[in-house]
C-alpha cells in the first residue's frame, strides 16, 4: 500500500486523509488555508483536534479560551506551535497574515466532554 497522498493544494478549508483512508484508522488530517483578515468557524464534534500552524499568524478563540498571536514564519525556520481543542467545542480562527496555512489532525474520541 502506498502511504503517499496527493490533494488539491486550494484556498479554505481542505481535507487530506479522511478517517480509514491511507492507513491511518484512528485520525483524519485537513489543511486550512486563509488570507488575511479571513475567518473560518466550525467545531470539534466528536472528534480532539490538533491545529499545527505551518507558516502564518493566527487568533483562535471559542466559549472559554482565546489564544492570540499564534505564529510560525516557515517550517524551515521556525519550531511548530499547536492548540488542542477537546470534543464538542466551536471555535472560530482569525487570519493575522496573508498565506496562513494550519495543519488539523483528528481522532475520535471516546470522552464526552466540553472544556470547563
Amino acid at each position: 500500500m502506498s502511504y503517499l497522498k496527493k490533494y488539491q493544494n486550494k484556498h479554505g478549508f481542505t481535507s487530506v486523509v479522511k478517517d480509514e483512508e491511507k492507513g491511518l484508522k484512528r485520525a483524519k488530517f485537513d489543511i486550512l488555508k486563509l488570507n488575511n483578515n479571513e475567518k473560518y468557524s466550525s467545531d470539534t464534534g466528536k472528534y480532539e483536534v490538533a491545529f499545527v500552524i505551518i507558516s502564518g499568524e493566527f487568533n483562535i478563540e471559542g466559549k472559554d479560551f482565546c489564544f492570540k498571536g499564534i505564529k510560525r514564519g516557515s517550517i524551515f525556520t521556525s519550531k511548530a506551535s499547536a492548540v488542542y481543542l477537546p470534543p464538542k467545542n466551536e471555535y472560530r480562527i482569525e487570519s493575522l497574515s496573508e498565506n496562513l496555512e494550519i495543519a488539523v489532525c483528528s481522532a475520535p474520541s471516546k470522552f464526552d466532554s466540553i472544556l470547563c
